[in-house]
């Protein structure tokens, strides 16, 4: 823990904005705290504090909530992810995974195709 006050309440306040995100993003797409513990290697209570803000995780448990929730270090760190929209995005991202998951494996390689064309500036007709 940090020991100037000033540190600790920085920490603090990054804790509660990880935690919030973390539990914004966990919602949208649709899964439960024991989801994403089992996912990242920790007990439902550990993972539980982070989300609280109660705690902050280690690195390695830090890259794999990114991997878990599909979403990148800085979306859930900084106060504002570049343009403010990565936010957004990455909770979308999470919410359409979540979707996803209960799909056909055909339609979501037509999504996947589709996602592809539209971003290249290819046509649909």
């Amino acid at each position: 823990m940090p020991r100037k006050k000033e540190d600790r309440a920085q920490a603090q306040r990054i804790a509660q904005r990880l935690g919030s995100r973390l539990r914004g993003m966990r919602k949208a797409g649709h899964r439960t705290q024991d989801d994403v513990s089992t996912a990242i290697g920790l007990t439902t209570e550990a993972y539980a504090r982070i989300e609280r803000g109660l705690s902050l995780p280690s690195f390695p448990t830090l890259m794999r909530l990114c991997v878990a929730l599909d979403t990148r270090p800085d979306v859930l760190l900084l106060e504002e992810a570049h343009d403010g929209a990565a936010e957004d995005v990455s909770t979308e991202l999470a919410a359409l995974n979540g979707e996803l998951r209960h799909l056909d494996v055909k339609v979501v390689r037509d999504i996947s195709r589709l996602a592809r064309t539209l971003r290249s500036g290819g046509s649909l007709a």
